[in-house]
């Protein structure tokens, strides 16, 4: 074959394929083409479909339009209205702008004004609280001046009593001196006429131990011991008639016991007990000072006291006869010395060994004298009265005191020290009054306060009156 038909073969080879080719081409675009075309076909009535409902819409919003173009001019008249009430509200915002720029600027100085507040409330708080302190120091120093006062008028009051009572007592005072010299001359007469009876009744003795001894008799030891009282009895009823005071009589009469007993002891009557006062022939370790004797024990003292009467150990209790001085004597009396039908003092001797009935009888005779000689001393008596009722009336100030601080609820440390300030300031008082009155006068106070602690039942303020009565020294000074 030669390559002209060769060639021919091959190009219509070719040209079968590239028509193949060009054929598969034209298919597969046509295919493209009609998928594109129904694609836009589809798509050209969707947009148709839109387009319809665009100028549907369109003729709704032309028909709205024409509805809204009232709206609009309002709108735009609403909207010029709001635009001038914004550019107002612009201006009032500048406006407070500058106010709050002038506010913070001025809130420094608020917040050190508030700091200093502060530190200003504080001092105030704690100005309020010193004031507080001082209020209620204040109300103490008020209440204390208060009770003050009204002690101070009180007693102004019994000054001013005083006053008239002593403008009184110069004419009393006349009448009592004229009846005391009445008296005193009285005494004096008596007491001159029991000491000649005493001499006679000596000198009668005298005489007749002389006889019997010229008539070659012997003296025997009860007549010459009789002797020896009877001028001891003139020496001691003399004695007893030169005191001038109760304290001095008290002294004179243990002093004139003395030498014929052997032991002697005087009891003063305090409150709701004796005391002892002086002694002689007592053991170097006794302390008369500090015997005290209830009148609540069986004794032959309580019983003199209480009675009024001489007692001795006949007919008494076994509990009664043990002596106070200590030791069971042998024999022993208590004279009671009494004045107005009360009870003084009382007087007690004894002696290990038995006596006869002269040293009683001796003993009774100074009693019966020295109570004599005490209405020579009514004045004293009658001072030593007021005294004692003075001392109960300071004494009842101060229970009404306390009293006052009870119901008023003051706590029990200041109420036991205001009772201690109130007795001391009483015992002042007491003592200022008392000065002159001697020794017997001294201690009425604290008898009446010692009645008052053993009285029963136990009181509120008894209680706490022993407390105050009972504070060591560094307590009573403090505050």
């Amino acid at each position: 074959m030669e390559f002209k038909d060769f060639a021919q073969n091959e190009a219509n080879g070719l040209l079968e394929r590239l028509t193949h080719a060009a054929q598969a081409a034209t298919e597969k675009i046509r295919a493209e083409y009609e998928a594109q075309l129904a694609a836009l076909r589809e798509h050209a009535e969707k947009e148709t479909a839109r387009a319809a409902a665009l100028e549907s819409d369109l003729d709704t919003v032309i028909d709205a339009h024409k509805s809204v173009d009232g709206d609009r001019l309002r709108f735009e008249e609403e909207l010029r209205t709001a635009r001038e009430q914004l550019e107002k509200a612009r201006g009032e915002i500048a406006q407070l702008e500058e106010v709050l720029e002038t506010e913070m600027a001025q809130k420094s100085v608020v917040e050190l004004a508030l700091a200093e507040k502060t530190s200003l409330e504080a001092d105030l708080a704690r100005t309020c609280a010193a004031l507080d302190a001082l209020r209620v120091e204040q109300q103490a120093r008020e209440q204390l001046v208060g009770d003050l006062e009204t002690r101070l008028a009180r007693a102004e009051a019994a000054e001013d009593s005083l006053r008239k009572q002593s403008g009184n007592m110069n004419g009393l005072l006349q009448t009592l001196t004229s009846a005391a010299e009445s008296a005193t001359r009285q005494i004096r007469e008596e007491a001159d006429a029991e000491i000649a009876s005493l001499r006679a009744d000596l000198t009668a003795a005298r005489r007749q131990a002389a006889a019997a001894k010229a008539g070659g008799a012997v003296d025997t030891p009860g007549s010459t011991h009789q002797a020896e009282l009877l001028t001891a009895s003139v020496r001691a009823v003399a004695d007893l008639g030169k005191t001038s005071n109760v304290a001095d009589l008290f002294s004179t009469f243990v002093r004139q016991l003395a030498p014929q007993f052997p032991r002697v002891a005087l009891f003063r009557m305090k409150g709701k007990h004796l005391e002892g006062e002086r002694g002689s022939g007592l053991d170097v370790s006794t302390d008369i000072k500090k015997l005290v004797i209830p009148m609540s024990m069986d004794s032959l003292i309580t019983r003199a006291a209480h009675l009024g009467t001489v007692e001795d150990l006949a007919g008494s209790p076994v509990s009664a006869a043990n002596s106070p001085l200590g030791g069971k004597p042998a024999a022993a009396i208590a004279l009671p010395i009494r004045f107005q039908g009360e009870t003084l003092a009382v007087v007690y001797v004894d002696s290990d060994t038995a006596w006869d009935a002269s040293h009683g009888a001796f003993a009774t005779l100074l009693l019966q004298h020295t109570e004599i000689l005490l209405t020579r001393l009514t004045q004293e008596l009658k001072t030593l009265k007021d005294l004692r009722e003075y001392a109960g009336m300071l004494l009842q100030e101060a229970e009404q005191m306390f009293l006052a601080d009870l119901e008023g609820k003051r706590p029990e440390k200041d109420r036991v020290r205001r009772l201690h300030e109130t007795i001391e300031c009483g015992r002042q008082l007491y003592a200022q009054r008392a000065a002159l009155e001697g020794p017997l006068a001294a201690g009425l106070l604290d008898a009446q306060i010692e009645v008052a602690l053993s009285a029963e039942p136990v009181t509120p303020f008894t209680k706490e009156l022993a407390i105050a009565v009972s504070l060591p020294q560094s307590q009573r000074t403090a505050s």
